[in-house]
């Protein structure tokens, strides 16, 4: 596996990446908080949020299968 790290910046309320899509990254949290959610029946539920210092998108990465 080959590892490059990239600076990116999202801002409030932006979309990281969506369930089903091919993990091709992970994101390591520098400042701020994300909140990890999912759709069911046309309604928003928070799953989780992560903080500084948490890793999101990895498993993607692991198992090789979409997100």
């Amino acid at each position: 596996m080959k590892i490059l790290l990239l600076k990116r910046t999202f801002r409030t309320g932006e979309t990281i990446f969506r369930e089903g899509e091919p993990g091709t990254e992970a994101y390591l949290i520098r400042r701020g908080y994300v909140s990890i959610t999912k759709t069911d029946a046309g309604r928003t539920i928070e799953l989780a949020t992560r903080g500084p210092g948490e890793i999101i998108g990895e498993m993607a990465l692991l198992d090789e299968k979409p997100r």
